[in-house]
């Protein structure tokens, strides 16, 4: 102000009046500046982002440009070859012997999704020609490349199909067999036909087995798949006789029970082949079981020799190996199983060397989706045992084993699933009626 002043008394008012509004504009605009700086910086930041985008957006642009192109290629290889079939015959007949794989093609945007949904629903040829006639997704056919895995539940240890490269399933199960058998023992001899003189014993025998186990399997390769399967065995048998000839007017029970770890097993699944052309898939397959449960050998016994106690595994070690076929046919799954077990013999000390019958077998079946979730199947399985030897000596017949199987699985998410099986004996010498629960879940550790 007493600048000012001095102002006035040298200068003009008017002179005065203009350099003291100059300075109180110089002033505003200094304190102003920095905001004004502040805000430009901001509008720079925000047109770089936007000119970002839109190169992103360009790229993406050029990405559905590509894919439309390749769509539009296979589509017009795809009539070109429809068009030849329907003019020569000859060639619908080539056509229809060389394999093919119809997939659905998608945008970069949607692709993951996509592939998703096949890893939960699987991609039949019938699904994927439906789709192209809608126009929901373009298809393209590859005629030199194998068909895609079957993605059905089948029944366990009678075929299915092998899990990814990095998968890995952990599958508790439980299982229940029951055995009810009318038996008649004769000691004695033959006077006339029809005419027995000695001791009857007239029983009624039931044996119950739940077999608790926890399984693992784990996919090396897309081709190889390894298995350990570790058991719990709870044994339970009651007979219910009375000897006739005896002077006995009373029923007679006896109970024995038993339970243990019971024998360990392992296996290797290795899929053969692609499954081109109209060949099924085939898988090979080896199983090893140890002696991990209790020999009926190193039961104990009462002082009269009898057992005390029941054995929960075979007591010999044995190798089973196996090839199963599957073959798609949408929407079934139809599967085959041929088998050879080798029980190894040994030397058992108190009774020599003792060499199991082994068996041969085989099964067939066939499985079906109901829809994404639930699945069923059906097969029947037939072995035959052969005799066992003691110091070279038979002591037992050959017999047949044969089982109806049916089965069903719901999925309950995308990596775990309710497995039920039932098998009914059709065979003397087969469990009356075994029923199993399964409960695979699936994990992908090292993807």
């Amino acid at each position: 102000m007493n600048l000012f002043m001095s102002l006035r008394r040298v200068l003009p008012i008017p002179l005065v009046s203009i350099v003291f509004h100059s300075f109180i504009v110089g002033h505003a605009l200094a304190d102003e500046l920095p905001s004004y700086d502040n805000k430009a910086a901001q509008f720079e930041r925000a047109l770089k982002e936007q000119q970002e985008r839109m190169k992103a957006q360009e790229r993406l642009l050029r990405e559905y440009q590509a894919a439309l192109d390749r769509q539009q290629n296979e589509l017009q290889a795809l009539k070109q070859q429809i068009d030849s079939t329907r003019q020569t015959p000859a060639a619908a007949d080539r056509v229809r012997d060389v394999p093919y794989r119809i997939e659905p093609v998608a945008m970069p945007a949607v692709r993951n999704t996509v592939k998703a949904a096949e890893r939960r629903q699987g991609t039949g040829v019938s699904r994927a020609a439906d789709q192209a006639q809608k126009g929901t997704e373009a298809t393209s056919i590859s005629e030199d490349q194998p068909k895609k895995r079957p993605d059905v539940p089948l029944i366990a240890q009678q075929g299915g199909v092998l899990l990814r490269q990095g998968q890995v399933v952990v599958e508790p199960s439980l299982d229940f067999a029951l055995i009810e058998t009318n038996r008649v023992e004769v000691a004695g001899f033959t006077v006339l036909p029809a005419i027995l003189v000695g001791n009857f014993n007239v029983s009624q025998v039931q044996r119950e087995t739940y077999t608790a186990a926890l399984t693992g399997r784990a996919g090396i390769t897309d081709r190889l798949e390894l298995e350990v399967r570790v058991p719990y065995v709870y044994r339970n048998d009651r007979e219910t006789g009375r000897p006739i000839g005896s002077g006995s007017s009373t029923d007679e029970t006896k109970k024995l029970t038993g339970y243990d770890l019971g024998d360990i097993e392992m296996a290797a699944h290795y899929q053969i082949n692609n499954g081109t052309g109209r060949l099924p898939f085939f898988v090979g397959n080896i199983r090893a079981k140890s002696v991990t449960g209790t020999s009926p050998f190193d039961v104990s016994t009462d002082s009269s020799g009898n057992p005390t106690e029941l054995p929960t595994g075979s007591g010999f070690w044995s190798v089973q190996p196996s090839i199963t076929a599957i073959l798609p046919s949408d929407p079934a799954v139809i599967f085959a199983n041929l088998n050879y077990t080798w029980n190894i013999s040994q030397n058992i000390s108190g009774y020599g060397d003792v060499d199991p019958g082994d068996t041969f077998g085989g099964s067939i079946g066939v499985g079906f989706a109901l829809n994404e979730k639930l699945s069923m199947s059906m097969a029947y399985d037939h072995t035959y045992v052969m005799e066992t030897t003691q110091n070279g000596v038979s002591n037992n017949s050959a017999f047949h084993i044969g089982r109806m199987l049916f089965g069903g699985s719901y999925k309950t998410s995308d990596n775990s699933s309710v497995n039920l099986n039932f098998a009914v004996g059709v065979t003397d010498q087969a469990p009356d009626i075994e029923t199993e629960v399964r409960m695979p879940i699936t994990f992908e550790p090292f993807k």
